[in-house]
């Protein structure tokens, strides 16, 4: 019987509020727990999002605005 010795990547379930991806759910492995980054929508640009706050088994991430845009 063959054993996997690796370690398992806990789950994360990643909440996106605001920008293009508002109300998307990605869900990915979080080893090392994820910062947050620049994502693309299918139909749209860039986005920067970063984690605003972080549960077990879940994060969300706010979209960031370039202040020289305000």
């Amino acid at each position: 019987m063959a054993m996997n010795t690796a370690a398992s990547a806990e789950e994360v379930a990643v909440r996106f509020v605001g920008g293009p991806l508002a109300g998307r759910t990605l869900r990915t492995a979080a080893r090392p727990p994820w910062p947050g980054e620049w994502m693309r929508a299918e139909n749209g640009g860039w986005a920067l999002y970063r984690v605003a706050h972080r549960t077990a088994g879940a994060l969300i991430a706010e979209h960031q605005t370039d202040p020289a845009d305000a």
